[in-house]
């Protein structure tokens, strides 16, 4: 028997909700799990500024369902911060050279209509969790490499098959868990936030883009650390009226399988 995938409506994390169990089944990957690295500085849709100056040396990993998360991590002698930032989404997008989007170039481009996601409307927020457990084994993975910081971004398309992206961190409000602005943990920590822009609800919801400031705290100038972040269990809140409620949601809304922009349709609300 098919298992029937869907998000509670309108409901609000709290600092126990089960991050996994929050998708009835748990977690499923609502969009695909293709990463790009994004290139260059460049600003949001809602203005907040974006950059890098490294392509991570490794990542892998399922954002949805992996124990282990999604992770990325940049090996370095060096004590500066680094910056990584990574799209989660479908990668056979038209605006990619080879596995980097130019993030100058990224809103507003169009789409093919072959692109895949689950399309759904009215994702406002996030809940996850995350960690900065270093991959890798030895001196290297001593847990002096941190992740100082991070931010998570919501990719949209609208109408007219054009990209839109949200900032969900800087540019919303934490409603649980690990403050984006301040050092991972090494064990998982839940984290959840909820957008200040009323902008995403009347857009089809693509994918992620996760964002990471890697450094290296510890250890002398000629040891090679390994400065991971991870995510796992990533799934959308889901607001259409706008408000969020600590109570039972009433109404879930029915996921669809990732399938082609041609194909998107209006997603159906169940009675819980």
């Amino acid at each position: 028997m098919a298992r029937l995938i869907t998000l509670p409506l309108e409901q609000k994390p709290t600092s126990n909700s089960g991050v996994r169990m929050w998708m009835p089944g748990g977690s499923y990957a609502t969009n695909p799990t293709d990463r790009l690295h994004i290139s260059g500085s460049w600003k949001t849709s809602d203005g907040y500024s974006m950059g890098e100056n490294i392509n991570a040396d490794w990542q892998g990993g399922n954002i949805y369902t992996d124990s282990a998360g999604w992770k990325a991590t940049v090996t370095s002698k060096k004590d500066q911060n680094w910056y990584s930032q990574h799209w989660i989404a479908d990668s056979n997008v038209p605006f990619k050279s080879g596995s980097t989007i130019s993030g100058g170039n990224l809103i507003g481009s169009t789409i093919n209509a072959n692109n895949k996601a689950s399309w759904t409307k009215g994702v406002d927020g996030f809940i996850c969790e995350v960690c900065c457990l270093p991959d890798g084994s030895g001196s290297a993975a001593d847990k002096c490499g941190k992740i100082m910081s991070m931010s998570v971004s919501g990719v949209f398309v609208d109408d007219y098959a054009q990209v839109r992206v949200y900032e969900m961190t800087n540019g919303g409000n934490r409603i649980t868990g690990q403050d984006h602005n301040s050092t991972l943990s090494a064990d998982w920590k839940i984290m959840s936030y909820y957008s200040k822009t009323t902008a995403t609800r009347s857009l089809f919801h693509m994918g992620w883009i996760i964002s990471f400031n890697h450094k290296k705290t510890c250890g002398g100038n000629g040891e090679q650390k390994n400065m991971t972040g991870r995510v796992r269990y990533l799934q959308p809140l889901i607001s259409h009226g706008g408000s969020l409620s600590t109570s039972a949601a009433t109404k879930q809304v029915l996921m669809e399988k990732p399938r082609m922009w041609s194909d998107r349709n209006t997603h159906t609300l169940l009675t819980a």
